[in-house]
């Protein structure tokens, strides 16, 4: 095997094994065979041309794996800088890579000989072989404890350092030799590896937080029930021991021909006790509590809440878990609607849908001021102890597997939650 053909089999391996890592550390937006059919393909294509170009080694160096940029952020999800860090990693790794297989080679051969090329393909498999196997068993992971948090201007800097090292590296590689080499080799891997480390290491004491400050708000929502339902009981129980002296009361009106005065008492009493039960809005009794508890707060608040749920059974599912999901978004409502000054506009709308296959509930509320939304499409927010809610709802519809939606539009602001059966 010639030189020239070593070199053509190692760019090609190189391009493949690029590709697959990224595959194996970041989900796809398309199915199966899309995923695999535009990179094969792309591949082809560029091989063939590769091959029939004369002078792309010397044009373009070790920098073919660049090439694969636009499929690797069209065919992968994720955040765009965190996707060009993804990328600009791997190529970086899988540099070193070849640069170490090099180094050995240079060893046992003459550089840039026949069996120098041989060997250095031989020993870039093994390497490679090793590298897709870590890839393939912690990769994905790896990265989804990076990318568990994190802000857009973090992973702007990241994904800054990440293409700046692999240039670095393919610039000044050829600067050093011998023992110089392997130094400098180390010092770039150590480096990544401590950057990665770091932002493993941040992101999961931020996420700590969070899911914190989270808990600590689902139970303050599940502690405000809990309040609620104790007063309500309270309340029926004192209702239950005044029963007697009311009928004795009335009775004793009817035996003195006090009849009126009778029909009236009956009446207050009659009031007092409509008023202290839970109004039906819902078939679901935790959901109906909910729901019962905002919409006198909504009241208290001068904001009409119209709610709209047409379903007559319990629902199949843990409503425990979905009446904080629910707290948290008319809580969020029933705020944004108190700031509006237009008393007209001060109408939360809740409707629910209910079938065999799914269930989902929208909450619209009018706002006095404009929403703002993250990457992700949350709803974020710069005033401090705020915007929690949002993330919490977030985090139930990533653990449920469910499809959640904010919308602002005509400055009035939607939330959208369907929860597949």
């Amino acid at each position: 095997m010639t030189a020239d053909v070593s070199q053509y089999i190692l760019v090609l391996v190189t391009l493949a094994i690029n590709c697959t890592t990224m595959f194996l550390t970041l989900p796809r937006k398309y199915g199966r065979r899309i995923s695999i059919a535009v990179p094969a393909a792309f591949t082809a294509a560029y091989s063939i041309v590769l091959y029939l170009s004369v002078g792309i080694d010397y044009m373009f160096g070790d920098l073919h794996g660049l090439a694969y940029l636009p499929i690797f952020l069209l065919l992968l999800r994720g955040r765009i800088f965190q996707k060009l860090f993804t990328f600009f990693l791997l190529l970086l790794l899988a540099r070193l890579q070849i640069a170490f297989a090099a180094f050995i080679a240079g060893i046992f051969t003459r550089f840039e000989s026949d069996a120098y090329f041989q060997l250095l393909l031989i020993i870039t498999l093994i390497m490679y072989s090793i590298y897709v196997t870590l890839i393939y068993l912690f990769g994905r992971r790896t990265f989804q404890r990076m990318f568990i948090a994190g802000e857009r201007n973090e992973w702007i800097l990241y994904a800054f350092g990440a293409a700046f090292s692999y240039f670095v590296l393919d610039a000044m590689i050829g600067a050093f030799t011998g023992a110089g080499r392997v130094i400098f080799l180390l010092f770039i891997l150590w480096s990544f590896a401590v950057l990665c480390f770091a932002i493993i290491n941040t992101h999961e004491k931020t996420a700590s937080a969070r899911n914190a400050e989270m808990l600590n708000l689902q139970m303050n929502a599940m502690r405000n029930q809990v309040e609620a339902e104790n007063k309500f009981r309270k309340y029926t129980d004192v209702l239950r021991h005044d029963m007697r002296h009311e009928m004795g009361v009335i009775m004793e009106l009817f035996r003195a021909g006090k009849s009126d005065e009778a029909e009236r008492v009956y009446k207050d009493w009659l009031g007092s006790l409509s008023a202290s039960l839970l109004e039906t809005l819902c078939a679901d009794p935790v959901l109906n509590a909910v729901l019962s508890l905002f919409k006198r707060r909504a009241e208290e608040k001068d904001i009409r809440m119209d709610i709209d749920s047409k379903f007559s059974n319990k629902l199949e599912i843990d409503t425990i878990k979905l009446s904080v999901v629910l707290s948290n978004a008319l809580e969020n409502a029933v705020n944004a609607a108190g700031k509006v000054q237009e008393k007209n506009k001060r109408v939360v709308g809740v409707k629910f849908v209910y079938n065999r296959s799914q269930f989902g509930f929208e909450i619209t509320n009018p706002c006095a001021e404009p929403v703002e939304f993250d990457d992700e499409g949350i709803p974020v927010t710069r005033k401090a102890g705020h915007g929690v809610g949002a993330r919490s709802i977030a985090m139930f519809a990533k653990e449920n597997k469910s499809l959640l939606d904010f919308e602002y539009v005509n400055n009035r602001f939607t939330m959208r939650l369907v929860m597949m059966l």
